[in-house]
């Protein structure tokens, strides 16, 4: 679940994301040991902020949009073709 939460992009609004990260690495939720207190009990807002976006990240966004109405290739498994390395099954199912 934490690598589909890195792998979904988002440009121009907030999100929840960053929380849902959190919540899932979280110790008392990995364990199972949690209740309806939560995120009273472990949540900060002030102590928590999503990372800022970079310069990178901002010109990586706007390359990602000036190229999106670009259809992406089929490979011959018929998975889009999207650069070398492993890509998830999550990521795998929203790309074709």
């Amino acid at each position: 679940m934490i690598r589909a939460i890195d792998e979904y992009e988002i440009t121009g609004l907030e999100t929840t994301l960053g929380f849902c990260r959190f919540v899932m690495q979280h110790e008392a939720f990995r364990s199972g040991r949690f209740d309806t207190g939560f995120v009273e009990k472990y949540f900060k807002p002030a102590t928590w902020a999503a990372p800022a976006e970079t310069d990178e990240e901002r010109l990586a966004a706007l390359l990602a949009v000036s190229l999106g109405s670009q259809k992406p290739t089929p490979s011959s498994n018929g998975v889009a073709a999207h650069g070398s390395g492993s890509i998830s099954k999550w990521k795998k199912n929203r790309l074709a």
